[in-house]
This record gives structure tokens, C-alpha cells and sequence, in this order.
């Protein structure tokens, strides 16, 4: 067996044994028979459709950006507001921009920004 195929079995070990105590805590008593010999398969059917999922999903990422960066305006705002410069240098970052990096089905290429960060420029050269 390989290391994440162990790491996987390991976590799935664990929800297990945290559901079978959540629901008997709930129940305030033993579970039935029946109940907790569901518990493995519904767990294990759940952390493989965790997996299935996750490698479909796009990376979800904050990009910051340092003094004396350049950077776009399609990822950052300017302090001033100004659309006319698309290059810029950064003075300070006051808030980070949010990337998707991915287009969710499996392409890991495509960049969107979902949120613009805010900087403030350095005096123009």
C-alpha cells in the first residue's frame, strides 16, 4: 500500500470512529448493529468522492504583491482610482487579489481574478 493510499485509509479510519462516537453521543446510547455496520461503506464512499471531486476542482489562491513590484490593474486597484496606466509600480498592498487558477474540469492554465486587490502606487516616473 502506498503513502497516501495509507494517509487515506488512516483519515477514513477516523471520520469513522468520529461519526460512530458523534451519532452514539446523539443517540446518548450504543448504536444499533445495523447503523454502525453501515458507518464503514458510508465512509468510505464519502472520502472517494471527496478525492473524485478535488481533482476536478481549480486552485483558489491570494496573490500579493511586494513594494516596488510591478503589477496590472487587472489584478489590482490603483489608490487613485485611474484606468489609464496598466502598469504599475506597488508603494503598499492594502489588500491581496483572489486568483482561480484552473477552469475546474481538470485544465489547470486558465487565470481569473474573482477579486481585485487594492495598492497603493508609487509617484509616476
Amino acid at each position: 500500500m502506498g503513502k497516501y493510499s495509507q494517509l487515506f485509509w488512516m483519515n477514513v479510519n477516523n471520520v469513522q470512529a468520529q461519526l460512530l462516537a458523534s451519532l452514539q453521543r446523539i443517540q446518548g446510547s450504543p448504536l444499533d448493529s445495523r447503523v454502525t455496520s453501515q458507518i464503514p461503506d458510508l465512509v468510505r464512499e464519502a472520502g472517494i468522492l471527496s478525492l473524485e471531486m478535488a481533482s476536478q476542482r481549480s486552485h483558489i489562491m491570494l496573490r500579493q504583491c511586494f513594494y516596488g513590484k510591478e503589477v496590472d490593474l487587472k489584478s489590482f486597484n490603483e489608490d487613485d482610482g485611474k484606468t489609464d496606466v496598466y502598469n504599475l509600480q506597488v508603494d503598499l498592498m492594502t489588500q491581496p487579489c483572489m486568483v482561480r487558477i484552473g477552469d475546474g474540469q481538470g485544465e489547470l492554465q486558465a487565470e481569473m481574478v474573482l477579486i481585485q486587490g487594492d495598492i497603493v502606487t508609487s509617484p509616476r516616473r
